[in-house]
């Protein structure tokens, strides 16, 4: 019997040892779970990056997705294309002029260009309104400048404006220049080497402020004499050129006339009502919309600032 029991014991350790061996073989050790969560983690952090495309020589990036990754390139192609096309009025030409781009941008991408274009159209018919606002006072430019900016481009304002506070730090530097002006040669030299220092796309703005500026070199007299006036006519000039644009405005279209003749009929209704201030634009904001859709409720915004002046 004690052999038997010897025997049931020796049989049972050996089958356990069997097991546990088993077991152990088809266990992964830790480095192997070590390399498996790095290469996992590598597999779902690694995006594909985004790709650059040339429209008109300007490089103009788009995700993965398909989607256009808006920078300030966008606004150096606009001012391109405007430049390009100063002799047809902007409204004839700015729903064709991107279909160039059709084989190199994706749908998406392609459609999120055309919306800023758009929109950039309508800031800049915007802009054209600050004169009638007021003497160009170029604190109060830029602080209105940077409000249309936001309404007129919504989601787009900051990164195709990016380096805009390059241009208006500049702008200073050109002011104090021209002020303290001793020696014209060095100061347009200076004001031309600054003006190569900025970013790209906003290079040819700055660049046109000097150029407008080779008349004031003449004026030393005025300098001299009315330092005030020779100031604040810098300062208009500086702004007239933070504002100025190349495209060309004319009459909307007479379909675009009908609806905004039949929008203004009721605008006035709403201006005559008892709603308070607030109320009716919330109302004329509800009634554009109706009336009109996509950039054109910003053309009627416009439009409406006009009719105020």
């Amino acid at each position: 019997m004690r052999k038997l029991i010897v025997m049931l014991v020796v049989v049972a350790t050996a089958i356990n040892l069997v097991y546990w061996l088993s077991r152990g073989d088809d266990t992964p050790s830790p480095v192997d779970e070590t390399v498996s969560n790095r290469d996992g983690a590598d597999e779902i952090t690694t995006s594909t990056p985004a790709r650059t495309v040339k429209l008109e020589g300007v490089p103009i990036q788009v995700s993965a997705a398909g989607e256009l990754i808006v920078d300030t390139r966008i606004k150096q192609l606009f001012d391109l294309l405007a430049s390009q096309n100063t002799e047809e009025p902007v409204d004839h030409w700015k729903h064709q002029i991107l279909q160039q781009f059709q084989s190199k941008l994706p749908p998406a991408a392609l459609a999120q260009l055309q919306d800023a274009f758009d929109r950039y159209v309508e800031f800049n018919l915007a802009l054209q309104l600050l004169p009638m606002e007021g003497a160009p006072n170029l604190q109060a430019v830029l602080q209105r400048v940077q409000t249309l900016r936001e309404h007129y481009l919504g989601e787009y304002a900051a990164p195709m404006f990016d380096d805009w506070k390059a241009l208006e730090d500049f702008t200073h530097q050109y002011l104090t220049l021209m002020t303290q002006n001793r020696d014209d040669s060095a100061t347009l030299a200076q004001l031309e080497s600054l003006a190569a220092d900025l970013p790209e796309p906003v290079q040819q703005r700055a660049l046109n402020m000097i150029r407008h500026s080779a008349e004031d070199f003449a004026v030393d007299d005025m300098a001299a004499l009315q330092p005030d006036a020779y100031a604040r006519m810098l300062q208009e000039q500086a702004a007239v050129t933070l504002i100025e644009t190349t495209l060309l405005f004319d009459e909307p279209s007479p379909e675009f006339m009908a609806r905004y003749e039949q929008y203004s009929e009721q605008k006035r209704d709403v201006l005559l009502s008892e709603l308070s201030a607030q109320e009716q634009q919330e109302k004329l904001a509800t009634l554009r919309r109706e009336y009109f859709s996509g950039s054109d409720v910003l053309r009627v915004e416009t439009l409406d600032r006009a009719e105020a002046f």
